[in-house]
């Protein structure tokens, strides 16, 4: 049996970060945790090393979702699927 990928979920608000987590898991994803925290999520992916990060752009925190995923992107190699609650132009203009 082929291994799964592991996912890794960066979301502040933690009823959505469930929300997703759960979804995956019914669609046999292989969720190895989540973290609602820039600091949180840093740690969390360097222990774990998925092989993909959903993360949200805005976090709260001083630093974005995108700071975080340039940050480690630079030390380790993994797909990264950027989700955001806020789809107008100017957000997705200034975040990306």
């Amino acid at each position: 049996m082929a291994e799964r990928n592991k996912i890794f979920i960066v979301e502040d608000e933690v009823v959505v970060a469930n929300d997703i987590k759960q979804i995956l898991n019914l669609k046999g994803f292989n969720v190895v945790g989540f973290a609602t925290k820039y600091d949180q999520a840093k740690t969390k992916i360097s222990e774990l090393i998925p092989d993909i990060v959903l993360c949200d752009i805005h976090l709260r925190d001083r630093k974005t979702g995108i700071d975080l995923m340039k940050e480690l992107s630079e030390m380790f190699s993994f797909k990264i699927i950027f989700i955001s609650a806020y789809s107008d132009i100017e957000t997705v203009k200034n975040q990306i």
